[in-house]
């Protein structure tokens, strides 16, 4: 098994390379070559069904090496709410998750591949949904200071209107 630094570093390489951020991150570890070779991938993959049953101790450091990759994870997500970035964060890691352990489990090689894709797709959806999020807010934002102006002047309007019988 890779190291989780080991696995992060090379996750935050293809991430930060050419600008690939997120689609990069995602991209990476759900290539053919991850899947093909489990020995030398992703640990939180190859072990999470068998950690629950697991020691305190031992679980303690998944959730450590798990949180390690949350947090790799939010680097490539738009700064804003701490919350929603964590959810996406979190939905992200599962839809790679689930992805490269179906991948690796079934036979027929178009199918695994299939799944692959798609669980790019999803996962970059996700993380397209938060850019909404984060949009909206802006927007938001800037419709607040909008209203504020109208407001205003209306305001100033009105009491000219008023001054200037």
């Amino acid at each position: 098994m890779a190291s989780g630094a080991a696995t992060q570093a090379r996750l935050a390489r293809a991430a930060a390379q050419d600008g690939a951020g997120l689609e990069g991150l995602v991209r990476r570890y759900l290539r053919a070559q991850h899947r093909d070779m489990p020995a030398e991938g992703c640990a939180i993959a190859a072990l999470a069904p068998d950690i629950a049953r697991q020691s305190l101790e031992l679980r303690t450091g998944f959730t450590e090496r798990l949180e390690a990759f949350l947090g790799l994870i939010k680097e490539y997500l738009p700064a804003g709410d701490p919350a929603a970035q964590n959810a996406a964060a979190i939905g992200i890691l599962g839809v790679m998750l689930g992805t490269l352990q179906l991948s690796r489990a079934v036979v027929d090689p178009v199918l695994s591949d299939e799944i692959l894709e798609n669980g790019i797709q999803a996962a970059l959806r996700l993380g397209r949904i938060l850019d909404g999020y984060a949009a909206m807010a802006a927007d938001e934002a800037r419709e607040a200071e909008a209203m504020e102006w109208i407001e205003g002047f209306i305001e100033d309007v009105a009491e000219e209107a008023v001054g200037g019988r």
